[in-house]
């Protein structure tokens, strides 16, 4: 809620000061990209018993939480600031705090979210059910938003269509 106050009532005049800005915009990114939330929906009791599996996912929640965040990012990053006007995002508050273009920022994030999708499935090798789920949610979250037309994602080349891809 927090980051949600923050963003809908000062998003044209936030002040992002200096050496503070990316903490601060990291900060109003996890507030309001719900990432942890996605993330512990995915282990269900029924599938993945806490009692036996909390120790295995739970050191990746905060990789989880990132995957949703870099991934919804970088995905509605054409909507938002290529064809639309948007500059309170993440990635333009993340390239005005480091004095540096949002292409630059956007690969800083796609590299940021491959490296960490790795990690979190090293971390969990071992496990199946736990790497399976993982490797099922991350697969699907990208692929909604592929195929979720307000995402413009077909803009830039890339078509979904049902049972030919």
């Amino acid at each position: 809620m927090l980051g949600n106050i923050v963003e809908s009532a000062v998003s044209e005049r936030l002040n992002l000061p200096g050496s503070f800005s990316r903490r601060a915009s990291q900060f109003i990114r996890d507030k309001t990209g719900a990432g942890e939330v996605y993330a512990h929906f995915m282990f269900p009791e029924h599938l993945v018993k806490e009692t036996r599996y909390l120790p295995t996912y739970a050191p990746v929640i905060a990789c989880i939480r990132d995957i949703v965040d870099d991934v919804n990012d970088i995905l509605s990053f054409f909507k938002e600031s290529v064809v639309g006007s948007e500059t309170n995002t993440h990635i333009m508050n993340r390239a005005r705090a480091s004095c540096c273009s949002p292409d630059d920022v956007l690969e800083q994030v796609c590299r940021d979210a491959a490296e960490t999708i790795h990690v979190a499935s090293d971390a969990v090798a071992g496990e199946e059910v736990v790497q399976q789920l993982l490797r099922e949610f991350v697969n699907g979250y990208i692929m909604w938003h592929l195929c979720e037309d307000r995402y413009w994602i077909k803009e830039v080349g890339i078509v979904m269509t049902e049972g030919k891809d």
